[in-house]
């Protein structure tokens, strides 16, 4: 096998540009009137005639929320690493606010590989870890992801075969890259 990857692969960005530039389309309708509405205001009282105003707010809107896009995709993979060991999954991650998580091999409960339709095109995949004694809600984020991976199989299998096998686990270790731990329930009353 390979050395476990550090890092997500460069075509991430492009993915995370891409999925923000159809959710900036899905909500400008709602949410580009607050700054349009404005601006184009501004632009008429300095006597731009209405048609032009409020096409050059939308033009300048739009520009300013893509290339605000394009510095974000930069700047949140650039301070992406994560770091896979016998002892714990590691993740750093954050542009303003950095969040580091560790998740220690003996807690790891649920391993998935997830691949949605812009990470098949690239041939990449996000491993997805849940934890053992955590709450019980649905849906419930994963307690760590290494996003953007074109090795995710082998790094899930990696992953599953480094857990502890002090700990209770199904009949066999696992073969496949998404298999789980069975849970531990809270008493009810």
């Amino acid at each position: 096998m390979l050395p476990l990857p550090t890092r997500a692969h460069p075509s991430l960005r492009g993915i995370w540009f891409w999925r923000g530039l159809g959710i900036g389309l899905a909500l400008a309708p709602a949410l580009g009137w607050p700054v349009i509405l404005p601006l184009g205001a501004l632009l008429r009282a300095v006597g731009v005639p209405i048609l032009a105003a409020y096409v050059a707010a939308g033009l300048i809107a739009w520009v300013s929320y893509v290339v605000g896009l394009w510095v974000w995709t930069r700047l949140a993979y650039g301070r992406l690493r994560f770091e896979v060991s016998p002892q714990e999954i590691r993740i750093e991650k954050g542009v303003f606010v950095r969040a580091v998580t560790r998740i220690p091999m003996s807690r790891v409960r649920h391993v998935t590989v997830r691949r949605g339709p812009l990470l098949r095109m690239r041939g990449l995949g996000t491993v997805r870890i849940e934890v053992v004694d955590k709450w019980e809600a649905t849906p419930h984020a994963p307690d760590g992801q290494l996003p953007g991976l074109r090795e995710a199989e082998e790094v899930a299998a990696w992953i599953l075969r480094h857990v502890p096998a002090t700990r209770p686990t199904t009949a066999a270790r696992p073969t496949t890259a998404s298999a789980s731990v069975p849970r531990r329930t809270r008493p009810s009353g």
